[in-house]
C-alpha cells in the first residue's frame, strides 16, 4: 500500500485504543478487507518478543502501567493471543457504536470477525485520522509530514465551525499545505501581530528568538470573541495539534503558563489539545484522566462531532467547501483504503 508500511511491528503501548488502531490498519491492509480472531491473533504470537524488544512510545513510562497482556505460568500461549484478539475486536464493537456510520469497519455479531465497509467520504476522513494517529506505520517522511499538515488543518476547520462565525479562528504555524494565515514572517512578527489582535501587550525580547526563527512557539491555532471593544480581556482559545503519543507533554505548549513571558494576556486563554487518537475506554469515557492537564483535549471521536457527522445529511463538501476540501486530499486515502481489495 502507498502510506502504510511494515504492520508487524506493535503499537508500542499497552493502551487498548492503540492495539485496536493497530487491528484497524491490518484490516485495512489485508487483500480481503477482512481481520478474523485468529489472524489477529497470529500477528499477535508472531511477535510474542515484543515485551523485551519492543520500543514504546508509550507517554506513560513502561514500569508505571500494568501489562493487560501478561501472562501467567499455567496460560495456554495460543489461547492467550486468541483471549487478547477477543477483547480488541469487542472493543472495536463499542467504536462501531460510537461512530455509526463514520465507522469504516462492521465487526461481526459474535465478533470473531472485521471488514472493511463501503467507501464513504466519512469514512475516508476517519481513516485519514487513523492514519495520523499511526505514524510508526508510515516509513515516508514527507507523507507524515504532509498527515500532520492535514490534521491540523481538519482541526482548524472543526474549531471554526464549532465556534461559528461570531469567532476569528486562524491557523497560527507554518503549514505546508499553503493555507494562507494573517500570521507570517518571523516569530516576533507573528507574536506582535497576535498580541494586537487580542488587544494585548508583548512581553518579549527580540533578543530572545534566532533571527532565523519562523515557528510558532507551540502555537498551531487561535481564536477568539471580540466585544467589539479595543480593550483586553477576550475570550482566547489556543489550541496545538498533536500526532504522536507526545501529545501528554505537547498540551502545555498553550498552557497560560507557557505564554506568561510572551504577552500579558489579562483572562487566560482556554487551551485545546488536538490529537487523532480515540482516546477513550470502552464506555465511550477518557482512556487515562489523569493525561489531560487542566486542558480541553479534542480526539477522534469529538473532532469527527465537531465537524457534522452527528447531522443527518451533512457531508464533507459542506464543511470543507471549495479549495478547502481540495486540501484534504482524500483522493490518496481512498487508494489507501481500496488497494488491498482488488478481489472484493
Amino acid at each position: 500500500m502507498g502510506l502504510l508500511g511494515n504492520l508487524s511491528r506493535l503499537p508500542g503501548s499497552y493502551e487498548r485504543h492503540r492495539w485496536a488502531d493497530w487491528a484497524e490498519l491490518l484490516c485495512l491492509n489485508s487483500a480481503e478487507g477482512e481481520l478474523s480472531v485468529h489472524d489477529l491473533a497470529a500477528a499477535i504470537s508472531q511477535r510474542e518478543e515484543w515485551r523485551g524488544t519492543e520500543a514504546f512510545d508509550d507517554p506513560s513510562p513502561k514500569e508505571d502501567e500494568a501489562d493487560p497482556f501478561a501472562r501467567g505460568e499455567d496460560d495456554d500461549p495460543e489461547d492467550k493471543c486468541i483471549s487478547e484478539a477477543r477483547e480488541i475486536l469487542a472493543y472495536m464493537t463499542t467504536r462501531q457504536v460510537s461512530f455509526g456510520s463514520a465507522y469504516p469497519f462492521a465487526v461481526s455479531e459474535d465478533g470473531t470477525l472485521v471488514r472493511v465497509k463501503g467507501e464513504t467520504e466519512w469514512r475516508n476522513l476517519y481513516l485519514l485520522l487513523l492514519i495520523s494517529s499511526s505514524l510508526r506505520y508510515v516509513p515516508d517522511r514527507s507523507a507524515r509530514s504532509k498527515l500532520t499538515s492535514i490534521f491540523e488543518f481538519v482541526c482548524f476547520v472543526a474549531l471554526k465551525r464549532h465556534l461559528g462565525d461570531s469567532a476569528e479562528t486562524h491557523i497560527f504555524g507554518k503549514n505546508s499545505l499553503g493555507v494562507g494565515s494573517r500570521y507570517t514572517g518571523k516569530l516576533p512578527d507573528k507574536l506582535r501581530t497576535l498580541a494586537a489582535d487580542l488587544n494585548e501587550r508583548t512581553r518579549f525580547l527580540e533578543t530572545e528568538f534566532r533571527t532565523s526563527d519562523v515557528g510558532d512557539n507551540g502555537l498551531d491555532i487561535v481564536a477568539w470573541n471580540g466585544f467589539g471593544d479595543d480593550v483586553n480581556g477576550l475570550i482566547v482559545y489556543f489550541g496545538q495539534c498533536a500526532c504522536t503519543p507526545k501529545w501528554v507533554d505537547k498540551q502545555h505548549s498553550v498552557s497560560d503558563d507557557s505564554w506568561y513571558g510572551i504577552m500579558s494576556l489579562l483572562a487566560k486563554p482556554v487551551p485545546i489539545c488536538f490529537i487523532p487518537f480515540d482516546f477513550r475506554q470502552a464506555d465511550g469515557s477518557w482512556y487515562k484522566p489523569s493525561a489531560i492537564h487542566r486542558g480541553v483535549l479534542v480526539d477522534r471521536r469529538r473532532l469527527l462531532v465537531m465537524l457534522g457527522t452527528s447531522q443527518d445529511g451533512s457531508t464533507l463538501e459542506g464543511t470543507f467547501s471549495g479549495e478547502h476540501y481540495e486540501l484534504l486530499d482524500l483522493g490518496s486515502i481512498s487508494e489507501e483504503r481500496n488497494a488491498g481489495l482488488d478481489d472484493l
